[in-house]
């Protein structure tokens, strides 16, 4: 059985929202401060779908192995206190490599159903999302971005 080995590394993009009828409120101050990675991935030949969860756990659909340093992002942002926060993502990401282009989507977060920065103005959280591997896919580094947006009235 022919397998491909693929190295996954994903950078950030993030857009900053938050308009109100009253008036515009900004998130400040954020940080990436762990970027998502799918550490290293032996791919089943059939292609398959590899689903990292924000508390970092990753999991194969197919017979893919995963090893390496695969990590959940982790992200900290800064706004008004206690003020409730909407955290979504984009759509149609894409990582880029030797091979044909692979899916990114399906984020989730930890920052609960009803996310809020906290007593001293801070939300911290972490993101996970899947991978749609392609049959077959090349061998190699891949790598993409994705953006984050946080809105708060």
């Amino acid at each position: 059985m022919l397998r491909s080995l693929l190295f996954v590394t994903l950078l950030l993009g993030f857009s900053l929202a938050g308009v109100s009828e009253v008036s515009a409120k900004q998130v400040s101050n954020v940080q990436e401060r762990t970027e998502m990675s799918f550490g290293t991935i032996l791919v089943d030949p059939n292609g398959d779908m590899i689903t990292l969860s924000p508390s970092g756990s990753i999991s194969a659909q197919g017979s893919s192995i995963i090893s390496g340093a695969f990590t959940a992002g982790e992200f900290r942002a800064q706004g008004d206190k206690y003020a409730a926060v909407s955290i979504s993502f984009s759509a149609g990401d894409i990582l880029t490599g030797p091979g044909s282009t692979m899916a990114l989507g399906s984020f989730t977060h930890n920052a609960g159903a009803a996310p809020a920065f906290d007593n001293t103005g801070k939300i911290q959280f972490n993101v996970g999302a899947t991978l749609t591997i392609n049959a077959p896919q090349y061998d190699g580094l891949y790598s993409g971005t994705y953006t984050i947006f946080i809105d708060y009235p």
